[in-house]
């Protein structure tokens, strides 16, 4: 195992699909990004794969599933591929329980099984992080966020991770802050639910705790959202006043912009495949009518050149030359 030691992998399968954790779903997916990859930590003879938001690949009720400690259950042996195998270059990830990582064929489905075969095979791909302290946050942090705009959940809090990891109990938090983290955990929540790429099936899902509430509520809170974010998006002699912490509140600003937009994303898409009335799923038309403008004012609108000495630190920090479009991403 020393191969695989500190090191950064990703889970293909021979059918070319990473596995991939976001949220607490651990799933298979057809691009490879920040959330299909895993940091190693050896035990001895066995392995542990952990997230970018710090938790472990597990297995519990024959399932594969996310932990916060690396247990027994989240501790795995590497073994080689079957003898008559054409996939000897593979490996199999062996479980506590003596059963191995699966799949389904032609699903997004990630579990585990006693019977060892072919869908049991992943090419581990490891890549050197040899000046990645696993844990030194601070090191985590800059990995995760060479991009000047965080584009993911997990690219967003390894952000902000300078801020949040030092609250204690009693310390005063900004709203902004709170706003911004509990966004992105939200985000990674409803992205659960998101519709697999090659999934047509999928049936859907009006509630679910934290993740998915088609509801009135829900659509006035998004539309708030939106409306007050695109305003600085649109106007960028708003970024002073809106953004007086300069550069990080105005990436917060602009994330709490692109996090509910994903977060519509798939309440519409439940929405529409439940095939009801929006009488019968309690939302007002009107509500409907002014989100539908905000969207589309967005769709038509590109926002207008950023001077970069209107965030007083955005040159000095990502050393942006002429203008910059906050909705990169989008």
């Amino acid at each position: 195992l020393k191969a695989y030691e500190k090191k950064m992998v990703v889970l293909k399968t021979i059918d070319d699909k990473y596995v991939s954790c976001r949220g607490n779903q651990v799933s298979l997916r057809s691009d490879c990004g920040i959330t299909e990859k895993f940091f190693t930590e050896v035990f001895g003879d066995r392995i542990a794969f952990r997230t970018h938001d710090r938790m472990y690949l597990s297995v519990a009720d024959g399932q594969i599933v996310v932990s916060t400690e690396p247990g027994n259950a989240e501790k795995f042996r590497l073994v080689p591929a079957p003898r008559d195998s054409k996939f000897s270059n593979h490996i199999g990830i062996q479980t506590n329980l003596k059963t191995y990582f699966t799949y389904l064929r032609g699903q997004s489905i990630v579990t585990h099984a006693k019977q060892y075969g072919e869908s049991c095979l992943f090419d581990v791909e490891t890549m050197d992080l040899a000046d990645l302290d696993q844990g030194d946050s601070e090191n985590v942090r800059r990995a995760l966020s060479s991009k000047p705009f965080p584009e993911s959940p997990e690219e967003l809090m390894a952000h902000f991770a300078d801020q949040y990891l030092d609250i204690r109990a009693g310390s005063e938090v900004s709203g902004r802050l709170a706003t911004v983290v509990m966004m992105a955990k939200l985000e990674a929540l409803a992205l659960s639910e998101a519709p697999a790429e090659d999934d047509k099936e999928q049936l859907p899902v009006l509630f679910k705790p934290f993740c998915i509430t088609v509801s009135k509520r829900t659509i006035a809170h998004v539309s708030n959202l939106i409306d007050r974010t695109s305003a600085t998006y649109f106007d960028s002699k708003m970024i002073k006043t809106a953004c007086p912490g300069g550069v990080k509140d105005y990436i917060g600003e602009m994330y709490i912009l692109l996090a509910s937009l994903r977060i519509l994303k798939v309440h519409l898409y439940h929405a529409v495949r439940s095939r009801l009335s929006l009488k019968e799923l309690d939302i007002d038309a009107a509500d409907v009518d002014r989100l539908r403008e905000l969207v589309y004012k967005l769709l038509k609108r590109a926002p207008p050149p950023i001077d970069p000495g209107t965030v007083a630190d955005m040159r000095a920090e990502y050393r942006l030359e002429g203008g910059a479009g906050g909705g990169k991403g989008m």
